[in-house]
């Protein structure tokens, strides 16, 4: 997704894009410090994050196998 989009910029585009990712990334993890801080957030994170962390990102995983329609692949496979 980005390998295009960089090759695509010339250099001024390039430090553009990379500012707004840097700002992006400073305002998501000022606004997770802040969260975590916040007693009952850090209490349940605390409580269920070890369950909670790796279900989360295997269901996001799932979602994206199945929205750029990669099982599919694994059928063409076994017709094969």
């Amino acid at each position: 997704m980005y390998v295009p989009l960089f090759a695509s910029s010339n250099p001024a585009q390039i430090v553009a894009l990379l500012l707004v990712f840097y700002a992006a990334f400073a305002v998501w993890m000022w606004l997770a410090y802040r969260l975590v801080r916040f007693r009952p957030v850090a209490a349940a994170i605390k409580e269920y994050g070890e369950f909670v962390g790796p279900l989360l990102l295997i269901c996001i995983g799932v979602y994206i196998l199945y929205d750029c329609r990669s099982i599919e692949l694994f059928d063409s496979l076994e017709t094969k």
